[in-house]
């Protein structure tokens, strides 16, 4: 009975080691992950926010045909950029009726930077919106 109960232990132990390998053989994968996951989706965020700014600026241009470039970027624009870090770059373009606002944004991803690997570890997104502006005659 007390060997059986020493042969249970010692496979208790055994396979209690095992397992801490596993999880510390996993581990890495996991985090790195979550990590993408992460980054992806502040990639995502940042494409929705360029969306809701540039077409907020091209809706500002129509509504206020006399506004300078600067005043659109700075009034409608740059104020729709919530919760990005760093500021977005925005070109704006007017071509008799045709209105474009484009916006770039570039970000970092959070990676371990290998030299001979990875070069260059940032994104850049842009996001373009134009809208033909067309005037009502009221008679």
């Amino acid at each position: 009975m007390v060997s059986m109960l020493r042969r249970y232990r010692w496979k208790q132990k055994r396979e209690q080691g095992q397992s801490l390998s596993e999880f510390a053989l996993s581990l890495p994968l996991l985090v790195g992950t979550l990590i993408g996951f992460v980054a992806m989706s502040y990639a995502f965020y940042a494409w929705i926010v360029m969306y809701h700014a540039t077409t907020e600026g091209v809706s500002y241009a129509t509504r206020h045909p006399t506004a300078t470039n600067q005043e659109i970027i700075d009034n409608a624009v740059k104020p729709n950029f919530v919760g990005l870090i760093g500021t977005p770059s925005v070109v704006l373009d007017r071509t008799g009726d045709q209105i474009t606002i484009t916006s770039y944004y570039t970000f970092n991803l959070p990676t371990i930077r290998i030299p001979l690997l990875l070069t260059d570890n940032s994104i850049t997104i842009s996001r373009p919106f134009s809208m033909e502006v067309t005037s009502i005659g009221f008679y």
